[in-house]
């Protein structure tokens, strides 16, 4: 861990996991460490890379302060993990059965479900949402209605790098990765209030160093509303997951296993929280960071190319109990689709069931940092348990959209 400091240029330090963070996160970090309501330092995990406002892979706790993009656009994205207690060889024996389910059963990219048609298991999660967040304030902000919405996208992929991946592990034994979030309510909440909170801090006359670092004083009443759209997101990101894993699940079964009875992790890496760290009470605010309490379990993913690690948290306080939240990229989608070859994206993928394509070349492993560094830089923060390796990624292949031209 390294520690950055200069005493005329930060009001707090900076420590680092990540060896040798890039500069336009650094700079992001010092910004961070000057804002008007952090507390103790900034927590820099292996993976970081530039975000928006803040560095993604960054832990910072915030004295009576919540930000938006301190969680990030994509509220509540997160990770499932299911060990399903299949060997390779008998998933290899039904593997067609099962794909095709689940690609039938779960859309990606763009793609929703029809509203009327939501899936059967998904009722009991979309009724606890009504039920749970309907009659909340931050719904005449939020253009979204809940009912639709959530029946269209619960249990749907998105794009990016969000995938379904069967893997394996030593002993060659088979797991299930999500990797989703919010869809689009996360973003529109974001966008929102993070438009709000500059107005705000304008209104208040607050001391803010960068505008996208704009934040509610968390008592506020925008502040406790953001707060609630969030926790409706976080939600959401969960039973939508946790929708997928059921579909996957149901599509072992119809190939014939009785595998259902096995644990699923569920976590979230883009959330702020009401904790307690060195005696105070502090929101954190992990945006592409996950948490590593003492003996929580954890789910740090690689690329689709490379392994996967299912983990224990360590605790450790300086990181604020928390780790990094997958490999974390080196270059931006355009560039890696601009200067990357699909001849080395396809040596990358030798062994592992994926069509090699340009739509994904944006996802090849080169395109990220190597796993096996990043899990050596978090040594003190988390013991790995699984050690899981690709067999086969599900993404979504679709073109993006094209953004009209202005004329």
């Amino acid at each position: 861990m390294k520690v950055y400091y200069d005493k005329d240029k930060q009001r707090v330090p900076i420590k680092s996991w990540c060896e040798n963070p890039e500069e336009g996160a650094l700079n992001q970090a010092i910004d961070l460490a000057n804002h008007p309501a952090i507390c103790d330092w900034v927590a820099l995990m292996p993976d970081t890379h530039f975000g928006c406002g803040m560095p993604i892979g960054g832990v910072v706790c915030l004295d009576d302060a919540i930000s938006p993009h301190m969680v990030g656009a994509d509220i509540g994205c997160g990770m499932g993990a299911w060990e399903t207690g299949i060997s390779l060889d008998a998933f290899l024996e039904k593997k067609g059965d099962i794909l095709k389910k689940i690609r039938y059963g779960i859309p990606t990219g763009f793609s929703h479900r029809d509203s009327k048609n939501a899936t059967t298991n998904s009722e009991k999660y979309i009724k606890n949402l009504s039920a749970k967040h309907g009659d909340k304030k931050f719904w005449n902000r939020v253009p979204y209605n809940i009912e639709q919405n959530t029946r269209e996208q619960i249990g749907t992929l998105g794009g990016g790098n969000h995938f379904i991946e069967i893997q394996k592990d030593t002993n060659n034994m088979i797991w299930v990765m999500v990797h989703s979030g919010s869809r689009n309510m996360g973003k529109l909440t974001g966008d929102v209030y993070h438009a709000l909170a500059l107005e705000c801090n304008e209104k208040w006359k607050t001391a803010l160093n960068v505008p996208d670092l704009a934040f509610f004083p968390f008592s506020s009443d925008e502040g406790q509303e953001y707060h609630e759209a969030m926790n409706f997101c976080l939600d959401f990101a969960f039973y939508n997951r946790r929708v997928m894993m059921d579909i996957v699940q149901e599509a072992f079964v119809f190939a014939g296993f009785n595998c259902c009875d096995k644990k699923i992790t569920n976590i979230h890496h883009n959330y702020a929280s009401l904790e307690t760290h060195y005696k105070k009470t502090v929101i954190t605010h992990r945006k592409g960071a996950t948490f590593a309490g003492p003996n929580t379990t954890g789910i740090i993913p690689g690329s689709m190319g490379t392994k996967s690690y299912i983990v224990k948290g360590k605790g450790n306080p300086q990181s604020f109990h928390s780790c990094s939240h997958g490999a974390g990229r080196t270059m931006g989608r355009g560039v890696a689709k601009r200067t990357l070859s699909l001849h080395d994206f396809e040596k990358a993928m030798k062994g592992i069931d994926f069509r090699v394509s340009k739509t994904t070349l944006d996802e090849s492993p080169m395109a990220y940092k190597d796993i096996s560094i990043v899990m050596a830089e978090q040594e003190d923060l988390v013991q790995i348990l699984h050690e899981l390796t690709p067999v086969v990624p599900i993404k979504d292949e679709t073109e993006p959209r094209r953004r009209k031209k202005k004329r």
